[in-house]
């Protein structure tokens, strides 16, 4: 049987146990990520009110707006990927980077969210049937 050795203490910090709510919520570079990110109040709130990280997140996405939640996901996938590019490749960035990035990631996404659902209404007006204006006639060939 293979095993991949694996670590107890936070791979971010090396302070402390790694847990999920260390990770998300404790860990000091990652507790910078979401002041970056703009979300530390909303992030805090939660954590005096929730003892599961589930309970935090679920609340994040059930009682705030579209853009928050998705804030806040951005947050915790760079924070995930930061933590796997440093077990396996040594490499990471601080709290603060990934804030910015997490925000940046989630301007363009909301961008291109944005043209193309205004191409879709745009492609949906374009396809549909309209009276010609008198004096014009109109064949339709397949």
């Amino acid at each position: 049987m293979i095993c991949v050795p694996c670590q107890l203490d936070c791979p971010i910090c090396e302070n402390e146990h790694e847990s999920d709510w260390h990770f998300l919520f404790d860990c000091h570079d990652n507790r910078r990520a979401w002041q970056t990110a703009g979300l530390k109040a909303i992030v805090l709130q939660r954590t005096q009110q929730f003892n599961m990280p589930i309970e935090c997140l679920m609340d994040i996405c059930k009682n705030t707006d579209k853009d928050t939640a998705g804030k806040a996901a951005m947050v915790i996938w760079l924070l995930w990927n930061n933590r796997n590019n440093w077990v396996w490749n040594h490499t990471k960035e601080s709290g603060q980077q990934l804030g910015h990035k997490a925000l940046c990631l989630w301007n363009k996404w909301n961008e291109v969210q944005t043209v193309r659902n205004h191409s879709s209404r745009r492609e949906q007006q374009a396809t549909q049937w309209q009276k010609l204006q008198q004096l014009w006639l109109k064949c339709n060939l397949s």
